[in-house]
């Protein structure tokens, strides 16, 4: 992380989900604009590089974590999210890690649905709290299939989050919830 901060120091982490297309440098730059038109190397490009929330604590302490990707046709930044609709995919992918300076964060898949903006799926939560577990609950139950991941409603959940093709307020959102390196 430390090189890749060198090259840019927006760069906050490196995100991978294991055996798919989605392996990038996480960066945060303060808005949701830079880095949609943007390449790590800070180059224009339709195709932009995945950037976190402008809300969202670069030092990845909320609760919930929302992470921006393009939806490419060729896969990648956050095309082959899409892959997720099938429920036999995320048995062949079930974890998303983010790699940071202090170390791996494991995060086990528990929902992935369609969500439309302005809906309850982007609030942003910065503790745990009753209102934050109802969250939880509600983003399980909004999932196109059962996991078979129950999160538990004080784990820390990242969200994945790219466009759809069928409106312009269309997302396609995978949600993780946070567990320990060992679990995974």
């Amino acid at each position: 992380i430390k090189e890749l901060q060198q090259e840019n120091p927006d760069t906050v982490a490196w995100i991978e989900i294991p055996d798919t297309p989605v392996s990038y440098p996480l960066l945060y730059s303060g808005d949701n604009d830079t880095y949609m038109t943007r390449t790590f190397s800070g180059e224009e490009n339709a195709s932009g590089a995945i950037f976190l929330e402008q809300h969202n604590d670069p030092e990845l302490t909320d609760m919930t974590l929302f992470i921006y990707g393009h939806n490419m046709r060729d896969n990648s930044m956050f095309g082959s999210l899409w892959e997720y609709r099938d429920a036999a995919y995320l048995e062949e992918h079930p974890l998303i890690w983010l790699h940071t300076e202090e170390g791996s964060l494991a995060y086990e898949i528990f929902s992935v649905h369609r969500a439309d903006t302005g809906t309850g799926t982007y609030t942003l939560y910065r503790e745990a709290d009753a209102g934050y577990a109802a969250y939880l609950e509600s983003e399980k139950a909004a999932s196109a299939y059962d996991t078979g991941v129950e999160p538990d409603g004080t784990e820390q959940a990242v969200i994945l989050v790219t466009c759809t093709s069928d409106t312009e307020e269309g997302r396609f959102v995978v949600l993780g919830r946070r567990i320990s390196p060992e679990e995974s």
